[in-house]
């Protein structure tokens, strides 16, 4: 379970965030409530560096781990680069997020040194993440330390369409996501000012036709079917993680 490590104060929490993986502690292993871990790069200026990755908790169990997923959109990814009756196993957007070789993905393209989980995390957080059961349909898995949520997940974890708005960071509204602003409607073209920019999002779920997936709308709603070669849609991650 979750245990004291710290006492929160100021310096550990602000409002319902963690602000270091010291702070770990039972308050931010309530539900609901954010941490801080890895970062990627978020405002378009790589002159700065990578900017400090939030995650909600989702869930948490027995073991002292946590299930997270990015506050924030942080990237733009097809699900696959080819329209072919393909699912999450084999698609291109579980290797770009774990590192996988050519042998994994359908296009045999090779991640191991262009991708998610190593742009985000060092070796000691990588270490910090749980090598998950994920099932993609009713009787196949794969292991995979990063993942996306399914369909039944983000109806189970998610209140309500609201529940399920997710701002994109300035990376993503620059790489020409599709957008809808909180004030200035639907953009194409990465120009998105709003104070709130809500893209689509990727979902591991196939559609009942498997050149299509599911994704979460810029409205909240679910959608079920986006075709997998779609280029201008968010990648939220989800991971479970030790919280000490």
């Amino acid at each position: 379970m979750c245990v004291d490590k710290k006492a929160a104060g100021d310096a550990c929490t602000h409002g319902n965030q963690c602000l270091s993986e010291s702070c770990w502690d039972n308050i931010c292993c309530v539900i609901g409530n954010r941490i801080i871990f890895g970062n990627y790069e978020q405002d378009y200026d790589t002159t700065n560096g990578k900017e400090p990755i939030e995650w909600r908790v989702l869930d948490k169990n027995n073991k002292g781990q946590l299930f997270i997923i990015s506050e924030k959109v942080l990237d733009v990814q097809s699900c696959n680069t080819t329209q072919v009756n393909i699912t999450w196993e084999f698609s291109m957007i579980r290797s770009w997020l774990n590192g996988y070789a050519p042998s994994y993905n359908n296009v045999g393209t090779d991640f191991t040194s262009d991708n998610f989980i190593d742009a985000a995390f060092t070796a000691e957080e990588k270490a910090k993440i749980v090598t998950s059961n994920v099932i993609y349909n009713k009787s196949n898995a794969t292991t995979d330390k990063v993942f996306l949520l399914s369909e039944n997940e983000v109806r189970n974890y998610f209140a309500n369409d609201s529940d399920r708005l997710a701002d994109a960071t300035r990376y993503v509204v620059r790489k020409n996501a599709i957008v809808r602003g909180s004030e200035s409607g639907v953009s194409y073209n990465g120009t998105c000012t709003d104070i709130h920019c809500y893209p689509y999002w990727w979902l591991r779920s196939k559609a009942s036709n498997t050149t299509t997936a599911h994704g979460v709308m810029y409205d909240g709603t679910i959608r079920e079917s986006i075709a997998i070669n779609a280029k201008p849609i968010g990648v939220r991650p989800v991971l479970w993680v030790n919280s000490f």
